[in-house]
């Protein structure tokens, strides 16, 4: 277990990888308690070469506008286990980030998603935020990928586009809101997103709840700004205002 103390200067995280080099977290205790973490200064991780997560935690505990893991431009970072969290954000990326396994839960939101970034969910992946009021995938430019797992919120928006130059592909998996968010499930704001979907399923909870039209409050897909949007294939979508 490694901490970085709370006398050390901002700006110094925990584990910092080069361009070039590559790091493999593997947690082998039999408990899996081992931790990656940091409680002020700057992020658990910040990654410019190749990081693959296969079980263990890195967290952020401070409450803050930083994140556990960061992925700089040019950087690939691939979790096939473990957990990401904390009082911040989970990931920021500004590289490519592969999300085939694992639980990625933070109070700000799971991924924080940057122009020239593009973040793929699939397999097994379980994305959440829970009680905060922070979406779950936060997308400011670049490209997302959904193709299995699951994204979940019960306090805001699964998915959230407010800005930003960006495609949002969605093939698969399960992205879902509970009632109690009352909001949409997929949340689409900017003039420059394109956005297809083939597959998968989009639920709105509070949609799926009501017991009137006038008293729903969310929509599995909202449309308030958007570049494009194409739906296709079969995917199950509960919901949704153009």
């Amino acid at each position: 277990i490694y901490t970085l103390p709370k006398s050390q200067s901002y700006g110094y995280g925990t584990v910092k990888i080069q361009t070039g080099a590559a790091l493999n977290v593997c947690d082998c205790s039999e408990n899996e308690s081992g931790l990656i973490t940091t409680c002020r200064g700057s992020y658990a991780i910040e990654n410019s070469g190749t990081l693959n997560l296969y079980s263990g935690c890195v967290e952020r505990s401070s409450d803050d506008s930083e994140a556990a893991v960061k992925v700089n431009t040019g950087a690939v970072f691939n979790m096939y286990g473990g957990k990401i969290g904390g009082n911040a954000k989970a990931i920021l990326s500004n590289g490519t980030v592969n999300v085939f396994g694992g639980t990625v839960r933070a109070k700000r939101g799971a991924v924080q998603v940057e122009a020239g970034s593009e973040v793929t969910v699939s397999d097994n992946a379980a994305l959440s935020v829970t009680g905060t009021g922070y979406s779950t995938i936060a997308i400011y430019g670049g490209a997302v990928n959904i193709r299995g797992g699951t994204v979940t919120n019960d306090s805001s928006a699964a998915v959230y586009v407010p800005s930003g130059e960006s495609t949002l592909n969605i093939s698969g998996g399960e992205i879902s809101t509970a009632p109690s968010a009352k909001t949409d499930t997929i949340r689409l704001n900017s003039d420059s997103v394109e956005v297809t979907v083939t597959g998968g399923s989009i639920t709105n909870g509070y949609a799926s709840a009501a017991t009137s039209e006038s008293s729903i409050y969310g929509w599995a897909i909202g449309v308030y700004n958007v570049k494009s949007l194409t739906i296709s294939g079969a995917p199950e979508i509960n919901r949704i205002y153009l």
